[in-house]
């Protein structure tokens, strides 16, 4: 099953990624990143969910966090250009 296949059924994972990103968009980015936290902790395979932490950190101005956070999910997915912060 793929990490997006695993996303976008209403499981605990994907329920928390989904808050996760809700609340970010409202500015609510500890919060935002709590709820990633208990994502990754449920399947930490899943590169998305470090991808969204790794926004949401640099958002509240986090960079060596949010770094950390693309260093993995570049191990988790070799191939995948990422972002500069």
């Amino acid at each position: 099953m793929s990490e997006y296949q695993k996303l976008a059924g209403p499981t605990k994972v994907a329920t928390h990624n989904n808050t996760g990103v809700e609340k970010c968009e409202s500015k609510e980015f500890d919060e935002g990143i709590a709820h990633f936290n208990n994502a990754i902790a449920l399947d930490p395979t899943i590169s998305v969910l470090y991808f969204n932490r790794a926004i949401a950190f640099n958002k509240i101005g986090f960079q060596h966090s949010a770094l950390g956070d693309l260093s993995i999910v570049h191990a988790l997915e070799p191939g995948l250009e990422l972002p500069q912060f």
